[in-house]
């Protein structure tokens, strides 16, 4: 066994900035306790562990819908309804891409639901999702896409809801980043001069430029907040979201210009209103 030193709280948190993680990813119970007792092994008593500040890490990545249009538009066909449920419903790339057609459960009267096992969910709880107005669509263009043609000619039916050629989406990095470059949602930054451009290898340095801009993760905030400017219960909204606290959900429910120029225009009616009535009593 392992004795405890009064600093190895501190230890701990030393390896998390050596190694780049997020104060809040380190402070996660789950993600913390792996990375901790994966670090030290067997302890003979638990440690007191500092909380670390969280301040500065809350989601700021949002897409309005008309962006969000373009950049599916400039996607590969096989990302473009994968990326229009992604955005109406804030799930996880790694999510989408585990979804199968067992997962779709037809029902003529009520209308389909998706049934999210626990086995693919970040959270380990199940979800279902009511295949309804976009999803419906997307859901039929998927099936109408499901059977694919081998090289031998022959037929096959695709396992997973969103493929391309009958294979599972893998990695798209380099397709949404052209495409989000495109339509003026990404830029490519060269990291030697800082020279802003498209060009994926700098004009000047001729060194490989890195990319700024939109993520794939932009539409779970994006979900998020048009889920509550919607009026849907957040109770309701974290159910297709996937969200397990209230404090995440509150993260990626981002507060725009136009949310504040609003609430302060309403404010400043009502307050306008209340003085009109009290005139009128006088």
């Amino acid at each position: 066994m392992i004795e405890l030193a009064e600093d190895t709280g501190d230890a701990a948190i030393e390896w998390n900035l050596v190694d780049d993680l997020r104060n809040a990813t380190y402070n996660f119970p789950g993600d913390a306790s792996c990375y901790y007792w994966g670090k030290v092994w067997h302890l003979t008593r638990a440690p007191h562990i500092r909380h670390l500040s969280e301040a500065g890490n809350e989601r700021q990545g949002f897409l309005a819908p008309s962006d969000f249009a373009k950049l599916r538009d400039a996607l590969p066909a096989h990302l473009s309804d994968f990326a229009q449920f992604g955005y109406a419903t804030g799930q996880r790339s790694g999510e989408l891409k585990l979804l199968t057609w067992k997962m779709v459960e037809r029902d003529m009267v009520e209308g389909d639901i998706l049934r999210i096992p626990v086995s693919i969910t970040k959270n380990r709880r199940e979800r279902i999702l009511p295949l309804i107005g976009e999803l419906a669509e997307v859901i039929e263009r998927r099936r109408a896409a499901r059977t694919v043609k081998q090289d031998d000619g022959s037929m096959r039916m695709a396992e997973t809801i969103f493929h391309r050629d009958g294979r599972p989406v893998g990695e798209f990095k380099k397709a949404w980043q052209t495409a989000a470059v495109k339509v003026g949602l990404g830029r490519m930054i060269c990291r030697v001069c800082g020279r802003e451009g498209v060009e994926k290898k700098c004009p000047d340095c001729k060194k490989p430029c890195k990319y700024a801009g939109s993520i794939f993760h932009d539409f779970r905030r994006s979900a998020a907040r048009n889920l509550t400017q919607a009026g849907v219960p957040q109770a309701v909204a974290m159910q297709v979201t996937g969200h397990l606290t209230d404090a995440m959900f509150r993260r990626y429910n981002i507060v725009v210009t136009d949310d504040l120029r609003a609430a302060l225009t309403r404010t400043e009616n009502y307050r306008e209103t209340e003085q009109q009535k009290i005139v009128a009593i006088r």
